[in-house]
């Protein structure tokens, strides 16, 4: 599974399927490659919720589902690794109990990732990504990320060498 994501509010996940379904011979999927029918893609929407009316955040989430997201992007930081502040599981177990079924990603531009593993899974999440700057042993972070039940996802800063 390969996650990209746009610098505004669109998130693709790109999955592979194992079984090669036929299709009709057709030029590539893209002008940047020449992937014609080698891997089917497969675009989910996960639209982020950071631009929302806080005060009807369910509501507003619970229409994007219904106009068609897959899943909702939560946008979770801490003040301290980007200088913006949102929200943190209090109000994603709010939206939990208010949206049952939607899967939740949360991309957590937090300072200390592995202080938010229990609370977010707590709350409801089910991918969990986080950026690998601030973390000494991002294995370590996986693997507790893994043993909360929730799936992992790695978050790059843009301009950081490594």
């Amino acid at each position: 599974m390969f996650t990209f994501r746009a610098p505004t509010l669109l998130s693709l996940t790109l999955t592979s399927t194992t079984a090669s379904p036929t299709y009709p011979k057709t030029r590539p999927h893209c002008s940047a490659c020449n992937n014609t029918n080698k891997m089917p893609i497969q675009a989910k929407i996960g639209p982020s919720i950071l631009n929302a009316d806080l005060a009807n955040l369910a509501a507003e989430s619970q229409k994007l589902l219904d106009n068609g997201a897959d899943y909702l992007h939560l946008d979770v930081m801490d003040g301290e690794f980007v200088p913006n502040l949102t929200f943190g599981h209090p109000m994603v177990k709010c939206l939990r109990n208010h949206i049952k079924e939607a899967f939740f990603e949360t991309h957590m531009m937090v300072q200390n990732p592995e202080q938010w593993i229990t609370p977010m899974a707590d709350a409801g999440v089910n991918l969990y990504t986080f950026h690998v700057e601030p973390v000494k042993d991002v294995c370590n972070v996986t693997r507790q990320i893994q043993e909360a039940g929730m799936k992992v996802g790695l978050a790059i800063k843009p301009g950081k060498c490594y």
